[in-house]
């Protein structure tokens, strides 16, 4: 198992913290984080730095200032987690961008470096429809009914197109997400009417970049109003 990029010690802890928070926001659309969560992880930040100078305080330490640093730092780190999840994911990240963040090399890279591409396209699946939010769900086709990807995928990309037919060329197809979760919310273009039909397709992406084969578009609508939730 490979080392944590996570430091121990609470000062090594924030250092780091701090360093990782002020590249994501000052680069987050490039390292593949929404900028919801590049701003709430500065804030949490934010936090743990006032928590961690009070509790190193020694007018202020105590119990109470301890376990308030305590919490602050299991906050930021859950949010860290899911940033740097985000981070490796994103296929154009290099490992020397890893190692200036602070982050440790892909830990499966060498093992996924010499495996076979992805030779099976997602199982994608349209979990709710909110207006112009289309929540949608991945799954490896040997098991669609799980939200899993296959051994060898980090993500998928997904694609969008809106109108009454799918195009033939994948060049044709939007940009809609990258992501390397297994379920992901859609943002359909405000100028899209209510009622206007989007077709949506995805892509596995592997360690080395590679893509799979897209999958067989699926559609669903935009809502006038309120949500529609898909029955699994």
């Amino acid at each position: 198992m490979g080392k944590t990029y996570l430091p121990v010690k609470d000062a090594e802890f924030h250092t780091f913290a701090g360093g990782l928070v002020a590249a994501v926001a000052a680069d987050y659309a490039a390292l593949g984080v929404p900028q919801a969560l590049a701003d709430r992880m500065a804030a949490e930040y934010a936090a743990f730095d006032e928590r961690y100078a009070r509790s190193n305080n020694p007018e202020t330490r105590g119990r109470a200032t301890i376990e308030r640093r305590r919490i602050g730092r299991a906050v930021l780190t859950r949010t860290i987690r899911e940033a740097v999840g985000m981070i490796k994911a994103n296929p154009p990240v290099t490992a020397s961008q890893l190692y200036d963040l602070g982050l440790n090399e892909r830990a499966d890279a060498v093992r996924r470096s010499v495996m076979a591409p992805i030779d099976s396209a997602p199982a994608l699946t349209v979990a709710e429809v909110e207006g112009h939010r289309v929540t949608v769900t991945l799954g490896d086709v040997a098991s669609p009914k799980k939200r899993a990807k296959p051994e060898s995928a980090d993500g998928a990309v997904i694609l969008m197109h809106i109108g009454p037919t799918p195009p033939a060329d994948l060049g044709e197809w939007r940009f809609a997400a990258l992501t390397g979760l297994t379920q992901v919310d859609i943002d359909v273009p405000a100028s899209a009417a209510p009622g206007a039909i989007v077709w949506l397709s995805a892509q596995w992406f592997d360690g080395r970049k590679r893509m799979s084969a897209a999958c067989h578009p699926i559609f669903t609508h935009v809502q006038h109003g309120g949500s529609l939730r898909i029955a699994a």
